[in-house]
């Protein structure tokens, strides 16, 4: 399904195209398949980044870096996204050093960050707080968007799983299942409560030293 639908729908307009028809729906046509490969690709890309975290011999190379300003950056790159919404995005973040992949746990923050903006409604308020214990590190995302039913918690991490209400967004419903595995590859957990209409709030746990991934 994740393939077939786009790909109908370029070779729908690509006939389109083929056919007498105005300038600004030739443009307008031609928009359109390009947001499709566009997505594709985006579509490939994770899928092929998964594999590549599900496969048992995966190497995961680690140095220190400062977790708090690369949160910081993450939401400095999103800016005209959360500001064009007015969204109001508050970040109550420590002074961290962690241990790890800098790539990998920066997919972490841009794929969070992407859905808390992405279902947070014009005006609304997204936090980014952090807490650290002796062994653990907490990033907490936390919007007042538009939540989720019971069933679409149930399977928020599940590959290619969308909610009802995400089905009309750009995604391809592998963003949470991909910082999943990210997470478990760190050695820590991710949880999730949202409510319909109340908004959604994700943490993330991340032990301050290096441990074998759990299955």
């Amino acid at each position: 399904h994740e393939f077939k639908t786009p790909l109908a729908t370029i070779r729908g307009y690509t006939q389109l195209l083929g056919e007498d028809i105005p300038p600004e729906k030739r443009e307008k046509y031609g928009d359109i398949i390009i947001k499709k490969v566009d997505g594709l690709t985006a579509l490939v890309t994770n899928i092929l980044e998964l594999s590549k975290l599900e496969s048992d011999d995966v190497r995961i190379s680690r140095s220190v870096f400062p977790l708090d300003e690369q949160i910081r950056k993450n939401i400095l790159f999103y800016e005209p996204t959360w500001s064009g919404k007015q969204i109001e995005l508050i970040p109550d973040l420590l002074p961290v050093d962690y241990y790890g992949n800098p790539e990998l746990v920066g997919e972490i923050w841009q794929n969070l960050l992407d859905n808390a903006i992405k279902f947070t409604p014009q005006g609304g308020k997204i936090t980014v707080t952090m807490k650290e214990t002796p062994d653990q590190i907490f990033v907490c995302f936390q919007d007042n968007g538009i939540g989720m039913d019971a069933e679409t918690k149930a399977h928020m991490f599940d590959k290619f799983y969308q909610g009802e209400r995400s089905h009309s967004m750009q995604g391809n419903g592998l963003g949470l299942a991909l910082v999943k595995r990210i997470v478990v590859l760190c050695g820590g957990s991710i949880s999730l409560e949202s409510a319909e209409g109340k908004g959604t709030k994700i943490t993330v746990l991340l032990p301050t030293t290096v441990v074998s991934p759990a299955p």
